[in-house]
């Protein structure tokens, strides 16, 4: 077993071009290094003929409890335009202190200042009589997706039950660990779509692109709350619009709208849905086109309501940083969505204000410190 350099590990899984549903190595080299540290590892692989197949990656140490979890994901968002970076995404070069690639901040950061804690673990005793498992994903956790599905089969035919986990999404707002974040949005994605095809008959017909706008802004224009307890107001976003109009003189009859909204737990998936069809319902008097609103649930909100953990994870964070760390509420579940339902949790990773942006890119100096945070959550799990 070797003690690992966070930020050369950080690097070489930055190299791995791991853009959802690709692998590219990733899962290879973290396999590697876990069974190096001594965890016994499995990796599930979906189905194969499947659009993007789940992958996981689970590793254990240790066979008692307490029992004590990281999660994460290893995939990365697409780069985008890669002439507009200032170095290659997959080259993780370090300028001024700044480790540049995608997937730097979200997370293969965090995995990276994981890895390098847990092996200053095993060089001074390890989990002692407890268990310690990493659980990373390739194409990241959604509370309805196929690796979350697999995940929880695998777990329950293996008997595995975790008492606390970790999570090292991009949870930092300025600097790493400056955040613990204990709860998350729901998310629900929707494909608004208007068909005029029947209903284009003259000057004065109608077009699927004007119907759209107008559907658009019945949703768009107003707010959906003012926030819940603890959370911040839920969001409602475009993401993409589309028509097949082919010049400028001719009327699309068909034009779609791709939406997400990140609800807080003032409402349900369905509780929400029922709002924004009634919103399109009234939009609707007098349109000739035809229309249709379909949903899909991805996660449900949730909140760690465990004080305990939470202020442990807080204390342990102080004692590592010299500053406490502000609980937060709200955002993209991300990798928390499965364990939320399976012990109480606590996100804590690097800053992910440039997370699935060109130049995505993070701090050597916050790897460093997200490892010496990690090292003392560690250190105080196993040694109390």
């Amino acid at each position: 077993m070797i003690a690992r350099d966070p930020v050369e590990l950080a690097q070489r899984l930055v190299r791995r071009p791991s853009v959802a549903p690709l692998d590219a190595g990733a899962m290879g080299d973290l396999e590697a290094a876990l069974a190096g540290l001594g965890f016994a590892c499995s990796r599930w692989i979906g189905d194969p003929a499947s659009e993007a197949p789940a992958d996981l990656l689970y590793a254990r140490m240790g066979s008692g409890s307490p029992h004590l979890c990281f999660g994460g994901h290893i995939d990365v968002a697409p780069v985008g335009d890669e002439d507009a970076w200032t170095a290659p995404p997959f080259r993780a070069d370090i300028i001024d202190d700044m480790l540049y690639g995608r997937g730097a901040a979200d997370m293969k950061g965090a995995i990276a200042a994981f890895l390098s804690a847990v092996s200053r673990l095993v060089l001074t005793g390890g989990v002692g009589e407890g268990s310690l498992s990493v659980l990373i994903t390739g194409g990241g956790w959604c509370e309805n997706g196929p690796g979350a599905d697999m995940a929880r089969d695998r777990l329950d035919t293996l008997g595995v039950r975790f008492d606390h986990a970790i999570i090292g999404s991009a949870a930092g707002v300025e600097t790493a660990a400056d955040s613990v974040v204990a709860g998350r949005c729901g998310v629900i994605l929707a494909d608004l779509t208007v068909d005029a095809a029947h209903h284009l008959t003259g000057t004065e017909s109608e077009s699927a692109s004007t119907a759209l706008a107008r559907l658009l802004n019945a949703l768009l224009s107003e707010p959906l709350d003012g926030g819940a307890e603890k959370f911040p107001p839920s969001a409602l976003g475009l993401v993409a619009i589309n028509a097949d109009a082919a010049g400028w003189s001719l009327q699309p009859a068909i034009a779609n709208a791709r939406l997400t909204a990140f609800y807080n737990p003032r409402w349900t998936a369905e509780t929400l849905t029922t709002f924004l069809e009634r919103r399109l319902r009234a939009a609707a008097e007098g349109l000739t086109s035809d229309w249709r609103f379909e949903v899909r649930p991805l996660s449900a909100p949730f909140v760690c309501e465990d004080p305990v953990w939470l202020d442990f994870a807080a204390e342990a964070v102080a004692a590592a940083t010299g500053a406490a760390p502000e609980r937060r509420y709200g955002g993209a579940p991300a990798s928390a969505a499965l364990f939320a339902g399976l012990c109480p949790i606590a996100e804590i990773g690097l800053p992910g204000g440039l997370s699935h942006r060109v130049d995505e890119r993070v701090s050597a100096s916050d790897i460093r410190k997200l490892t010496d945070v990690y090292d003392e959550i560690l250190k105080r799990y196993f040694r109390r």
